[in-house]
């Protein structure tokens, strides 16, 4: 039986990604929402957002709809539409922080 659909990005995800013990998933929206988003699913018919949404500066390459979570669930990587990586510190998913310049 599938479990329920996670809303939220209006644009399209091409990967998600989930920490090693499975209870977080990561998810980065394409350049129309242009975010990183933290879900808890450990309980998987009621999956609910962690924390706010880490949004992508304006001035900055829009998001691609990839990214990948360390096996730790603290640190998300996401790519952008240049070629880039924005890394973002989510060890307090209250409030995400950017680690820098994208790479």
């Amino acid at each position: 039986m599938p479990g329920p659909v996670i809303n939220g990005p209006n644009d399209p995800v091409f990967g998600l990604s989930f920490d090693a013990t499975g209870r977080r998933l990561g998810v980065a929206a394409g350049a129309i929402d242009n975010t990183v988003t933290m879900w808890d699913v450990a309980t998987t018919q009621h999956p609910f957002q962690i924390g706010r949404i880490a949004r992508n500066s304006q001035d900055a390459p829009p998001y691609s709809g990839a990214g990948t979570l360390t096996p730790n669930g603290r640190v998300f990587a996401v790519g952008d539409t240049v070629g880039g990586v924005q890394v973002w510190d989510f060890r307090d998913p209250a409030r995400p922080v950017k680690f820098g310049p994208a790479l």
